[in-house]
């Protein structure tokens, strides 16, 4: 995972550009990527592991999930940067 973190800008340092959205998710047994995706989502939430940013007129959310606590790299299981208007899009999406 270390080199697509490199390959997206989402290394150990913050990320330079917040404004394109992106992510990398470690490899799992499921097989559902959608799942995988709200699944981070939720846990970067939920465990307060991300940041905002004001992008323009919308906000950007920098997420990091680990697989347990600790800062080592290779707890890491995902990153990424979304926006807060696609994260609504996906709402109305699911909902109807």
């Amino acid at each position: 995972m270390s080199v697509r973190f490199q390959e997206l800008d989402l290394c150990d340092s913050f990320p330079i550009d917040v404004f394109t959205q992106r992510a990398v998710i470690g490899i799992t047994s499921g097989t559902n990527i959608h799942y995988k995706l709200f699944h981070h989502i939720r846990n970067c939430l939920a465990h307060g592991l991300f940041s905002l940013h004001i992008i323009n007129e919308d906000v950007a959310f920098v997420m990091e999930d680990r697989a347990k606590k600790g800062s080592s790299i290779s707890n890491i299981t995902a990153r990424m940067i979304i926006k807060k208007s696609t994260l609504l899009k996906w709402i109305d999406i699911i909902k109807n």
